[in-house]
């Protein structure tokens, strides 16, 4: 009833919002907790959902899009201007509640995802209320430098979204300053502020950025808007509104946002696509309707051919996997190391394997229990589906892509990682 619910209102969402900016994969929210989800219903019991979706359309409707080609550029995809129209929204016909709360509504509700929510709500916990205190100035070399490198980025740089032009600025103001960058970033964002170059609502909105600057350095959200578009473009989803809740999960215990979150941050679409086409290599060969070892002699007359059973075939894709997954890792990703989840998460992203498939990784406690021995893991999973074909779905998803690549996940120790070389024998 809860998945059907879903689906339902995230057509009605889908018809008048642009789905890039919508959330078209995450079943739920990396953000949820209890306390936020009995909010959420409180604000959809005070407003009827139909009213919401039409109230944060009205925010979401600015951003625009232009196609060419294969490229899809947005504008006024800015953060800052995104949660302004929400503060007013809390200040008008919502007034109930304020910014931060309406927005993690608007993601229950399906119009945005967890990455355009997490860089909505950084922005929303901006505080531009509090003074800025200079603890340095700038010396004279310095100042002419920094305002010199400033003036060039006026004169050629139309408006833009506010983070965008922190970062221009900011990367000018590094060349200037080199080692005293960091210490000396808010007295160079002072002086231009004073040289009337920036207002000053942008030397605020620098400052307190300066402050926080690691959650803002990374891909701003017309950047990640960008990158979905194209991969939506490239690889159109198989099945649409395919949710999973297994992507909301945490990546690992350093990283602090979710599977899906983490795969935007780390790769680009192109990344992702040559991560995807190994997963479907490695269905293909677990698929395939029997595998052999053939030997020949010198007048390439065959002497011995063998036919793998089933757990030798296990085996050999195991393997197999460890080896196209180093040559991945030393090539096209260029020393990139990708975890098995990320590769899942990658294939189902494009629109590879369904979310029945991703979800049920999550249920194999057999396979992830690390006091077992590889052998013991391996052995009962075959066991347990009769053969590697018994689980086999018709295309374009089965099931073997996901249970498969987390077994070998499962079964990859330290010492196994050492010996993996780029030869299958």
């Amino acid at each position: 009833m809860k998945f059907l619910v879903l689906t339902l209102f995230t057509n009605l969402i889908f018809a008048s919002v642009d789905p890039i900016v919508g959330n078209d994969r995450e079943l739920g929210s990396y953000f949820d907790t209890n306390k936020r989800l009995e909010l959420n219903s409180d604000i959809e019991a005070k407003f009827s959902k139909e009213y919401l979706i039409t109230e944060y359309s009205k925010v979401l409707s600015i951003i625009k899009r232009t196609v060419r080609g294969k490229e899809v550029n947005f504008q006024n995809a800015c953060e800052f201007e995104l949660v302004n129209s929400v503060v007013s929204l809390s200040e008008t016909s919502l007034n109930s509640y304020n910014e931060k709360e309406l927005l993690f509504s608007m993601r229950s509700l399906n119009l945005i995802d967890d990455i355009v929510l997490e860089k909505l709500i950084n922005v929303a916990k901006v505080d531009l209320t509090s003074k800025v205190r200079l603890k340095t100035t700038l010396n004279t070399s310095q100042k002419e430098n920094v305002l010199a490198h400033a003036r060039e980025i006026k004169k050629k740089k139309q408006k833009g979204c506010l983070i965008a032009e922190w970062k221009e600025f900011r990367t000018g103001i590094q060349k200037d300053l080199g080692q005293k960058f960091e210490r000396l970033e808010i007295a160079a964002f002072y002086e231009i502020a004073q040289a009337g170059l920036i207002s000053t609502r942008q030397f605020l909105i620098f400052s307190a950025l300066a402050k926080d600057s690691k959650k803002f350095l990374g891909p701003d959200l017309t950047s990640y808007l960008k990158k979905k578009a194209l991969v939506r473009k490239l690889f159109p989803l198989k099945v649409e509104q395919d949710f999973s809740e297994f992507i909301t999960n945490k990546g690992n215990k350093k990283q602090k946002n979710s599977l899906r979150m983490g795969l935007y941050q780390r790769f680009e679409y192109h990344e992702m696509a040559i991560m995807s086409d190994l997963v479907n290599r490695f269905r293909k060969l677990l698929k395939s309707k029997r595998i052999e070892i053939t030997a020949y002699d010198q007048d390439d007359v065959v002497v011995d051919k063998r036919e793998l059973d089933p757990m030798e075939r296990f085996r050999y894709a195991i393997k197999v996997w460890r080896v196209e997954k180093s040559l991945l890792e030393a090539g096209p990703l260029k020393g990139k190391f990708v975890s098995h989840k990320e590769l899942i998460m990658a294939a189902f992203e494009l629109g590879q394997i369904a979310a029945q498939e991703v979800d049920a990784i999550s249920e194999l406690e057999e396979i992830w229990n690390p006091q077992r021995k590889w052998h013991e893991k391996a052995w009962d999973w075959v066991k347990n589906f009769s053969s590697l074909l018994y689980i086999v779905t018709p295309p374009p998803y089965g099931f073997l892509p996901a249970l498969g690549i987390m077994a070998i996940d499962s079964v990859l120790t330290k010492d196994d990682a050492q010996e993996i070389t780029h030869g299958i024998f």
